[in-house]
């Protein structure tokens, strides 16, 4: 991921400050990687907002699954997790990575579900909060453009 989202930025000419987890699979608030740039104007193709979380997933995530993404546990009502809470209010942009393929559906079924889980925590900008999901073809299709990240992808599967 890190490699992918450097290669990403370096292409468009943006500097960023890049915040990856090398562990997955520890607490994170919601938020594996976080990337943020100072100037409100730059955009690449891939990410479209100067302040992005990315959340990866390697298992099927149900669109009611998404909520537990974004919420705090044993909340009496629902909370946003901090990192989640501070992207909703900086009209900030949320990626779910995952390695399902998703068709538009099951992607609109999951944003849906997103806005919603941020609706029911109290935030009225809920739309205003840019979430994507990208499947497994999208983040081969964006991976592919830099042969550096294909590289790095091939050394993780052993080639």
């Amino acid at each position: 991921m890190k490699t992918l989202l450097y290669s990403e930025i370096s292409k468009y000419g943006i500097t960023a400050t890049i915040d990856v987890s090398s562990n997955i699979n520890a607490p994170d608030d919601g938020c594996d990687e976080y990337l943020e740039w100072e100037d409100k104007n730059k955009k690449t193709p891939w990410l479209s907002n100067r302040k992005t979380i990315f959340q990866c997933k390697a298992t099927n995530l149900s669109p009611k699954q998404c909520e537990f993404e974004l919420l705090i546990r044993n909340s009496n009502s629902p909370k946003l997790k901090p990192r989640i809470e501070n992207i909703v209010k900086n009209d900030g942009e949320y990626i779910l990575f995952t390695t399902q393929s998703c068709n538009l559906t099951m992607k609109d079924q999951r944003v849906n579900h997103f806005h919603n889980t941020i609706q029911s925590a109290g935030f009225t900008n809920f739309n205003k909060t840019n979430i994507k999901v990208f499947g497994a073809d999208e983040i081969a299709d964006w991976t592919n453009q830099y042969i550096k990240a294909v590289i790095q992808v091939q050394k993780y599967c052993g080639m």
